[in-house]
């Protein structure tokens, strides 16, 4: 079990759009490089956990050289792959799914440009001391755009 856990992933997700595929009979698949990326997550967890009642989840893809897409297409297959590994778990470590998931940061950097992309990904508990920060800082931000500040 750990408090917190930060951990690079060698590539990128495929985008929700080549995450899963459907036959001509109706039947939905897991694409193959969606499971090299589920796979490939599992291995770098390596068992480990955090345990809440709630998580946050930052997440920074760094495209490589010819990658592209968007903020809003990588964080399924990365949440799924989190659940799957069982990176979720309650006090009685039970395997909690993305549901879960209270606070989701995405970033996408498309100015590294490495060769190969990679993803860094942070998963903590979510706590109260995390939404009153969060409430303090937005009403902070929406003050300042009303011209309040």
């Amino acid at each position: 079990m750990f408090y917190a856990l930060v951990f690079n992933v060698p590539g990128i997700p495929v985008s929700v759009n080549h995450y899963k595929h459907r036959t001509v009979s109706g039947r939905t698949y897991v694409t193959s490089e969606a499971m090299e990326f589920k796979n490939t997550v599992s291995a770098v967890l390596n068992g480990r956990f955090v345990v809440g009642d709630a998580f946050k989840v930052c997440i920074i893809v760094i495209l490589g050289a010819g990658n592209k897409g968007d903020a809003d297409n990588f964080p399924k297959l990365i949440l799924d792959s989190l659940a799957k590994s069982g990176a979720f778990r309650d006090k009685k470590g039970k395997h909690l799914s993305d549901a879960h998931i209270t606070l989701l940061i995405t970033e996408v950097d498309r100015t590294s440009r490495p060769e190969v992309g990679e993803t860094i990904i942070a998963v903590a508990p979510y706590g109260i001391a995390d939404r009153e920060r969060l409430d303090r800082n937005t009403a902070n931000w929406i003050d300042k755009k009303a011209g309040k500040q």
